[in-house]
């Protein structure tokens, strides 16, 4: 991305190549950009929540759960820290599975 090689402190660039690597199904690439992401802004919802995506897609609950839990621990001026607050994150991650179709490795 060229935006990156430009500047490679803007976490929104990491947060949207890791989406694209995320819909690949690239997830160590999508880890390391939305670690990358995390560490410039760690009080981005969507970067904590591109990440728990990331680690359920690797089939890592425990990691998926504590990124969600470390969202959900964020103060949310908006209208997310009201469905934060009702659910809590593993059942968020319950609700994420019964959403996607399940992938099968060959």
């Amino acid at each position: 991305m060229r935006t990156l090689a430009l500047d490679p402190k803007i976490a929104h660039a990491f947060d949207t190549r890791g989406r694209a690597y995320l819909a690949k199904g690239e997830y160590d690439r999508t880890l390391t950009d939305f670690n990358s992401a995390v560490s410039l802004d760690p009080t981005q919802l969507a970067y904590l929540d591109g990440r728990g995506e990331t680690y359920e897609g690797k089939g890592d609950r425990d990691r998926a759960i504590e990124s969600y839990n470390r969202r959900s621990r964020l103060p949310h001026p908006t209208q997310t820290q009201k469905i934060i607050k009702r659910k809590r994150p593993d059942a968020l991650l319950r609700s994420r599975q019964r959403q996607r179709p399940q992938r099968h490795l060959c």
